[in-house]
């Protein structure tokens, strides 16, 4: 009985020493140690190539064919002139509420950084596998943005995944002047 308790003893000790989440009340997550990589790098918005007066959008479409079932939903980033980047929670249908292009509590948070006038770099912290940094790689054609390929840099006790090419997935910037973004990161 004692060698049993000693077990599940341990199994929570280590459980709670790896994971790197802090439960927001609002419900979303942030890591216990911040440790992004682009946020060391100093910042500067050059030449306004991302709008950060505006959100793009992010659909999703899911399909299951067994059942002929569509199903959408939407995720939007918003970026910020100081470099963070926010990337909302699920939403099925596009929301209509400034509250909700304003709530910064729920979704990811992070860092971007812009190369060569073109070339966008995204690191998000998610709450996967007790918690990941994710940088996802892009480029920024017009008004939208093309995300080409991600690297999880850890995904448990310290093991890695290789960056690897994704199927492009594309933001689109909404083109609504109806929104009003008011709040500010506070990571």
């Amino acid at each position: 009985m004692n060698v049993k308790c000693f077990l599940i003893l341990l199994m929570v000790v280590m459980v709670s020493c790896a994971t790197n989440l802090k439960r927001l009340p609002e419900g979303g997550f942030r890591p216990k140690i911040p440790n992004f990589k682009l946020a060391k790098l100093p910042f500067k918005l050059k030449n306004n190539v991302i709008d950060t007066n505006t959100v793009y959008y992010e659909l999703e479409l899911d399909r299951d064919f067994r059942i002929s079932y569509f199903d959408t939903s939407f995720y939007f980033y918003r970026f910020f002139s100081n470099g963070r980047v926010y990337v909302s929670k699920m939403f099925y249908k596009i929301p209509t509420d400034d509250a909700d292009y304003n709530e910064l509590k729920s979704g990811y948070i992070g860092y971007y950084k812009i190369e060569d006038n073109n070339k966008l770099i995204i690191e998000t912290f998610e709450p996967i596998n007790l918690g990941k940094f994710v940088i996802r790689y892009g480029t920024i054609k017009g008004d939208s943005i093309i995300i080409h390929s991600e690297d999880n840099s850890k995904l448990f006790f310290g093991l890695t995944d290789a960056k690897m090419d994704i199927e492009d997935l594309s933001l689109v910037k909404l083109k609504s002047p109806k929104i009003n973004l008011y709040s500010k990161p506070d990571w």
